[in-house]
């Protein structure tokens, strides 16, 4: 994932005023707490036994959730350094997190839902923004934070380890947890401060809009003429595939707050999902189905078109690219019955190609690319004008 999470790290203990906090029956978070303080040393580097061991004692999944959450906020720090040196990429696993001991906000959230996999809990990571408690902000030039979304009981609830870390008690005690704000939260006063990037993930089914978000955080009142059903969009949204919800999600960001950075991060998801396509049709070719190749080089070039007005390509994209559209047109050559659309559309194929090659530098490769893609624009012109 190339963007960037400026996390947002508060230090303070949020009170009950501004967060309530959902009460739930027959759990025992002490119980929970103090088992979680209790890790052997010689399996907290192995997120598995990590997760098992800290899990055990748990009759439900709130308990288990309990364990998971009080671990990680007592042993993982922020790591300040690399937030300042704008290091984003100190933390490459989970396994490198738990040696460390120390992460940022979307290394956080990445170990609560691998650990979360591990006890069997349904989530989600979560990206969007975030603004400190009482502030108020009119910079929203990029995504800066992360934090997760859980399922327990068939419920959604909202958790943030990063903040939660910043909140605990000095000496580690963990008798007011219970009441801790970023722990199961509810979301109609989470919103105030965490707007995601995808609105389902507000967990509200009248979700509020940037603009309303950027107010302080007790101006905000709920939307009825934008209401949804979050449940059932969540339901959908989870039969996508991973790169799918990432579009999803970038789509929305884009939409919801136009920037550059948005802007750029949407064009370079698509062409994630047109490289993921491109290695699929590789393995198409190789039993010849002709057929589904041809529909899934159309989806790559729309993606490649759609990319490249929203942010400069890479070089490996934009040949990529280039003999995608190559492809696509010698593909239109081989149907039987060859109308002049369909020369039409392979002329203009070939000359994207041509187009998209000569803004790479020049190699062998490059300039053989070319010269094909030359001599495929006058054969197809000939032919447009013998039709």
């Amino acid at each position: 994932m190339r963007l960037k999470l400026n996390c947002l790290f508060v230090s303070i203990f949020c009170s009950s005023i501004l967060f309530g906090q959902v009460s739930f029956e027959n759990t025992d978070f002490q119980k929970m707490d103090k088992h979680a303080q209790k890790v052997p040393n010689h399996i907290s580097e192995n997120v598995q036994l990590l997760t098992e061991y800290l899990i055990k004692p748990a009759t439900n999944d709130y308990e288990k959730i309990r364990g998971i959450y009080t671990w990680i906020i007592s042993n993982i720090q922020y790591d300040k350094a690399a937030y300042n040196a704008d290091f984003y990429r100190i933390n490459k696993t989970n396994k490198d997190i738990l040696k460390r001991r120390k992460a940022i906000c979307f290394g956080y959230a990445k170990l609560l839902e691998e650990m979360c996999i591990y006890a069997n809990i349904e989530s989600h990571l979560i990206i969007g923004y975030a603004k400190e408690t009482h502030s108020f902000s009119e910079n929203y030039d990029e995504i800066n934070h992360a934090w997760n979304a859980v399922k327990l009981d068939k419920k959604w609830f909202l958790i943030d380890a990063t903040w939660a870390a910043g909140s605990r008690l000095s000496n580690n005690s963990f008798s007011q947890l219970s009441e801790n704000s970023y722990f199961l939260s509810n979301p109609k006063n989470f919103v105030k401060n965490h707007l995601p990037a995808y609105r389902i993930w507000q967990l509200l089914d009248c979700p509020i809009d940037l603009e309303t978000f950027k107010k302080t955080s007790f101006s905000i009142h709920k939307i009825e003429e934008k209401c949804i059903h979050f449940q059932d969009s969540i339901s959908v949204f989870q039969q996508l595939s991973w790169l799918e919800q990432r579009i999803k999600t970038m789509e929305s960001a884009y939409t919801e707050n136009p920037v550059s950075k948005n802007k750029k991060e949407l064009g370079q998801t698509y062409m994630d999902l047109e490289g993921r396509l491109s290695d699929y049709v590789e393995r198409l070719q190789q039993n010849g189905l002709e057929d589904s190749i041809f529909i899934i080089q159309t989806q790559m070039i729309k993606l490649c078109e759609k990319a490249s007005r929203l942010t400069n390509l890479y070089n490996n994209q934009v040949e990529n690219c280039a003999y995608t559209f190559m492809n696509q047109g010698v593909a239109i050559s081989r149907k039987n019955d060859i109308k002049k659309i369909d020369l039409e559309l392979m002329l203009l194929y070939f000359k994207n190609t041509q187009q998209y090659l000569e803004t790479l530098p020049s190699t062998i490769f490059i300039e053989q690319g070319i010269k094909q893609a030359k001599n495929y624009i006058e054969f197809t012109a000939s032919e447009l004008e013998n039709y």
